[in-house]
């Protein structure tokens, strides 16, 4: 949403100009990944976001990316660096001189400047600085040239894409100014730079807007609407102010009566879920407008958390009882390589776990399902296999009926050549594959992939013997 500034206006035209899109010299085509990031002045337009017109080089088409360490002023980008957040863009942002840079026209007092995010990073806050009366326009920027005039926290929150707040400018000089302003990431540590150059016309063209000075009106009618052993729901009348009530400040007080901020609100509600079960606790509220100003104390109320519920577990019994014994075992295949076993279900008053196949007496695998493939196994030999349940306890039943099989003769295969992940195969080939012939059905060639074997790819080939 795009906001006007209340007192201020460009200082002089700015030529038309035309970008064509393609390869523009020197720079080349936009990069989409970057122009998506982070955040810039567009209200009235910092020194990157006048572009072209302000003949700032490739950083024209990036205006957002201005990014550096937060932590300003006692961190961030070096002294003469700041306008470029630490020399970005080949620094160019950090030329300065009384006639480099298109000037917005401002009045001081009540001004409104407007971040638009391209990413809506989670903010700390943003905060602003101007110029100190009587500063060198023509050298770079340094953190004693600047001094703080509004601060605004945002409690970790993500911000909306446009954010407008009322910043009280200086009345008190006038003429060529700066105002830096610095977006505060919360989850990384980095920041966001702008400048905006400023003529000041205070004194000029009369008196000025004066700055908002008048505190919000105090809460009424704090009240809880639930109360549980973790957490309270607190809830108010909203306060009232000449430009208007930007959030409320939730305080907490425990049994000796010491009152912190525990919060932020934008609404007339608040959660607080940092209380413990059989606590008392007092609360109260203060109102907070654009230009920061402060109102009263709420009425402050009482609570009482309730203590937790105390909860019983039940005894539990320990479960020794043994599944049923596994039964109807048998085979539902067998080749000179392989042995496909099943057998029906086990009971069990919890539920069975697993199963344990046994072959010659000795654990061969555990399985969850009622069947298992046996392909460790040689031709024309006979084994015997059992099989038991196991329950999630770690009851396990007797053993099943011993089953016998006797693997089939190998055959004899074809002299055949043994597949070959990098073979040029046409189509009729056969190729041997873990004791199988396959057939290829097609014409093609592997190239490696592993994936393309006979028993895996079964459009590219067809088991011919077993």
């Amino acid at each position: 949403m795009k906001v006007s500034m209340k007192n201020s206006s460009i200082a002089k035209k700015v030529a038309p100009f035309v970008i064509t899109v393609g390869v523009i010299a020197g720079v080349g085509l936009i990069d989409t990944d970057k122009v998506l990031g982070h955040g810039y002045v567009s209200e009235p337009a910092s020194r990157a976001k006048l572009g072209a017109a302000n003949n700032v080089g490739s950083v024209q088409y990036e205006p957002q990316s201005l990014e550096a360490p937060k932590g300003f002023p006692l961190a961030g980008p070096a002294d003469g660096k700041i306008a470029s957040a630490g020399g970005m863009f080949g620094g160019i942002l950090d030329q300065q001189s009384s006639d480099r840079w298109i000037k917005h026209d401002m009045v001081g007092g009540v001004n409104d400047i407007t971040w638009y995010h391209t990413a809506q990073h989670r903010t700390t806050k943003w905060h602003y600085y101007i110029t100190k009366k009587g500063w060198n326009p023509n050298t770079p920027i340094k953190r004693s040239d600047l001094e703080l005039i509004g601060t605004f926290e945002n409690g970790g929150k993500q911000p909306e894409r446009s954010v407008t707040h009322i910043v009280n400018v200086p009345t008190d000089r006038s003429g060529y100014h700066v105002i830096l302003a610095v977006w505060d990431i919360d989850d990384t540590a980095n920041a966001f730079y702008q400048v905006i150059d400023v003529n000041l016309k205070n004194g000029e063209s009369g008196p000025g807007v004066q700055p908002d000075t008048e505190k919000p009106s105090t809460v009424t009618g704090l009240h809880t609407m639930s109360v549980e052993s973790s957490s309270v729901d607190l809830m108010w009348n909203a306060a009232t102010d000449n430009v208007g009530v930007d959030h409320y400040m939730i305080y907490r007080g425990d049994s000796v009566g010491i009152a912190k901020q525990i919060g932020t609100s934008s609404t007339t509600s608040f959660k607080d879920i940092t209380v413990e079960a059989g606590k008392i606790y007092t609360y109260y509220i203060v109102a907070v407008d654009r230009a920061g100003n402060t109102s009263g104390s709420s009425n402050i109320i009482v609570v009482s958390t309730q203590n937790p519920e105390v909860v019983i577990p039940p005894v539990e019994t320990p479960d020794t009882v043994k599944p049923s014994m596994v039964e109807g075992l048998h085979t539902m295949s067998v080749k000179h390589n392989s042995v496909n076993l099943m057998w029906n279900a086990a009971q069990d008053n919890v539920g069975v776990d697993h199963y344990v196949v046994y072959r010659e007496g000795v654990e061969l695998t555990q399985t969850k399902g009622t069947s298992f493939t046996d392909l460790s196994v040689q031709a024309s030999t006979t084994y015997n296999y059992h099989v038991r349940a196991v329950d999630a306890a770690g009851n396990i039943s007797d053993k099943s009926s011993l089953y016998t099989v006797t693997t089939l003769v190998k055959p004899v295969l074809p002299d055949v050549a043994a597949w070959n992940a990098t073979g040029l195969y046409i189509v009729g080939t056969k190729v041997e594959y873990k004791g199988n012939v396959y057939e290829a059905r097609v014409t093609f060639r592997s190239f490696g992939d592993t994936n393309w074997n006979p028993e895996s790819a079964l459009s590219l080939w067809k088991l011919v013997t077993n």
